[in-house]
């Protein structure tokens, strides 16, 4: 089945994009928070009749790092710490591209 350019360019499936921005809509609407893997994963498979929610979530996560939507940090130390994932910028999910980035280029 062939990919569109950009998931090409991002290196992901239809499935981990429909993933991706699952993650991405979460997060945005919650951006005075910051969740673990386990809890987004868990609210995503409560709201959303997927079963790419697990296959998918870590490289989503990774990706959406990449393009800098979605920060990662480490909070705790040691054996106890956490990995926990928050909204970073606003981005178009039908392109991938920040807003600020759209908006420096003049696209509408």
């Amino acid at each position: 089945m062939p990919v569109t350019r950009r998931q090409f360019e991002l290196e992901i499936t239809a499935e981990c994009e429909q993933v991706m921005r699952l993650v991405y809509h979460f997060l945005a609407e919650r951006p005075d928070f910051a969740y673990s893997l386990a809890e987004i994963q868990e609210e995503l498979m409560r709201h959303n009749e997927t079963d790419n929610i697990t296959a998918h979530l870590s490289r989503a996560l990774e990706v959406l790092g990449g393009l800098l939507a979605v920060d990662q940090r480490k909070v705790g130390q040691g054996p106890d710490a956490t990995n926990y994932f928050a909204i970073l910028q606003e981005f178009d999910t039908g392109t991938w591209l920040s807003l600020k980035h759209m908006k420096k280029q003049g696209t509408p």
